[in-house]
């Protein structure tokens, strides 16, 4: 499952990833995005994926690409960081984030919400 609230305060979207995470949730939750009003132009995100198993492998990457463009298709800016904790999760994050190059959007893995909250506030 994937939840996510806008903090009024800092204007930071946080999502939060629960249970068997699949391409089509994904994609849905990237499809909400770009529906949602009241979102910033400088859309920053932190996902927390703590608590989440990824049903995927990095041969679906170009599938979580191509909802990315999608959505910087409604945004100046899209920044994501990720909160992972377990190998599998953190290993895929990481690749990802290695291979991921698309103009307007940045994805950075972490494993505090501290430190991902100081890499957000940097943009």
């Amino acid at each position: 499952m994937i939840r996510s609230e806008l903090n009024s305060g800092t204007k930071i979207l946080e999502t939060t990833l629960t249970g068997l995470i699949t391409i089509p949730e994904i994609k849905r939750y990237y499809s909400s995005l770009i529906y949602n009003k009241a979102l910033p132009s400088k859309l920053k995100v932190i996902l927390n994926s703590v608590d989440a198993k990824y049903q995927f492998d990095d041969s679906d990457f170009v599938k979580i690409s191509e909802s990315v463009a999608e959505v910087l298709e409604h945004f100046d800016l899209f920044i994501e960081a990720i909160i992972e904790s377990s190998p599998y999760e953190t290993a895929l994050a990481f690749m990802y984030e290695k291979k991921i190059s698309i103009p307007k959007y940045r994805f950075k893995v972490f494993s505090t919400e501290d430190a991902a909250l100081t890499w957000l506030s940097t943009f």
